[in-house]
């Protein structure tokens, strides 16, 4: 029951973790290791028109847009390996 609570969390900051979901004992029965993941598609990926969209809300050259995102890509790809150690 304490693993379909820390799933079902609404708040993200009590969500279990993908780590400790996988490793977790209902998941490992009949198992001998955890599973390894990683994701195979891009943390952040938005089409030409949404990165257009942003440069015009946010009166920024479409260059600089796709400067931040990748630079924001970056960011949450470094926490993301940092949590999942």
């Amino acid at each position: 029951m304490l693993l379909l609570q820390q799933m079902l969390q609404v708040d993200p900051k009590k969500w279990i973790s993908v780590k400790n979901l996988l490793s977790h004992p209902w998941i490992m029965q009949d198992y001998n290791c955890p599973v390894e993941w990683q994701s195979k598609t891009p943390l952040i990926h938005l089409g030409e028109d949404y990165v257009m969209e942003l440069s015009v809300r946010h009166r920024n050259n479409r260059q600089m847009m796709e400067d931040l995102i990748s630079l924001l890509e970056t960011s949450a790809r470094r926490k993301l390996q940092l949590k999942f150690q």
